[in-house]
């Protein structure tokens, strides 16, 4: 199988369903793998112009999995109308592009270092989200992700983060991202100082993202955990939930002021955490 270099989906023109009861594709250890073509393509994988000819050739896949296929360059333009689950690892894409259904709930990007670029629906009800090491992508596409929850992202080579998150967002872990400069939460409710409000955000670990000098202004009343180790920030800011569990701060050189404000103090305005275990603050001169 490690020998096969191409790949294509025939079907009837008069058919808009192939392999109708396909759930799961899984292309695995295709190391040869250069093009994976459908119908409404032509062998050098552009798209034929006759409007009849575009079929949904896989209208029940729910779960598309691509591993270690670093010749594959382009992906078919397929519809997934009904698409949940996608993940690619290991693949040679420098841009994708999928017309697939507002019901993904889970996208995987890990290994996929020559991309630039990718596209959604705008909307989505995605609710995991993991980037890993794609250098190349400067700028993720504008989504409205109204049921995200988990969004991690590590190596990845953008210099901002725009995305409209979710009421119901509850993790978020940035990892070796030497360039990113700014945070952005547009369009998510804020109170009456234009704090950023996240109600059921509990996790938010950040690494080694020595340009991102400031944090948002976030409102976040079921934070739990927070980490953050090799950031350029000089203040942090945040105020600080009732359930507060475990805070570390490392290899802060910048780090002048911590503030945890605006949340319940005794009569002498001492913040008080009653969940509090665990304080690590190591190398913050």
């Amino acid at each position: 199988m490690t020998a096969i270099k191409y790949i294509k989906f025939d079907g009837c023109h008069n058919n808009k369903d192939i392999f109708r009861s396909l759930r799961h594709l899984v292309l695995h250890t295709l190391s040869n793998l250069e093009r994976w073509s459908s119908q409404q393509e032509n062998g050098d994988g552009d798209e034929q112009r006759r409007e009849e000819d575009k079929q949904v050739i896989l209208g029940c896949l729910c779960r598309l999995r691509i591993h270690d296929c670093p010749k594959l360059i382009r992906l078919p333009k397929l519809l997934l109308p009904a698409l949940e689950f996608l993940e690619m690892n290991g693949v040679g894409c420098d841009r994708i592009d999928l017309p697939m259904s507002k019901s993904v709930k889970k996208f995987e990007l890990r290994d996929v270092p020559n991309l630039e670029r990718w596209s959604f629906p705008e909307e989505v009800i995605l609710c995991f989200l993991k980037i890993f090491n794609c250098p190349k992508l400067m700028r993720l596409p504008k989504l409205l992700l109204p049921a995200l929850e988990f969004l991690e992202m590590n190596r990845v080579g953008c210099e901002r983060i725009d995305l409209p998150m979710s009421k119901s967002l509850k993790k978020f872990v940035l990892r070796d991202m030497p360039n990113l400069e700014r945070l952005s939460f547009p369009e998510v409710d804020d109170d009456e100082d234009g704090q950023v409000i996240l109600r059921f955000f509990h996790t938010l670990k950040i690494f080694n993202c020595p340009k991102l000098i400031r944090l948002l202004k976030l409102l976040l009343p079921a934070l739990e955990f927070l980490e953050m180790n090799g950031v350029g920030c000089d203040r942090i800011d945040l105020p600080m939930s009732k359930s507060l569990k475990e805070v570390k701060l490392e290899h802060m050189p910048n780090l002048e002021s911590w503030s945890s404000r605006e949340v319940d103090g005794d009569e002498d305005d001492q913040v008080i955490l009653r969940f509090f275990c665990t304080l690590d603050i190591f190398d913050c001169p």
